[in-house]
């Protein structure tokens, strides 16, 4: 049990500290490098596979961000 708290203590920090290495320019380049689009059914079940991973990573880096720069605790009080 305690190696789990750990592990998820070294993600979290891993996390926020990948949230600062992104920029709505990279943000931006990637989604657009790797979009989520409709496949043709004729392509191999691995290729498949191999976009649907581009894809999720683009999706998860663009949750990452909007997480970094959404968060209360980072907005100005006006």
């Amino acid at each position: 049990m305690n190696n789990h708290l750990e592990t998820m203590k070294k993600i979290k920090k891993r996390g926020s500290e990948l949230g600062a290495l992104l920029t709505p320019e990279l943000i931006k380049a990637i989604r657009e490098t790797f979009p989520r689009k409709a496949l043709s059914l004729k392509i191999e079940q691995n290729e498949l596979w191999f976009r649907e991973g581009q894809c999720s990573v683009a999706e998860v880096l663009q949750a990452k961000f909007d997480e970094v720069n959404n968060n209360v605790l980072n907005q100005e009080i006006l």
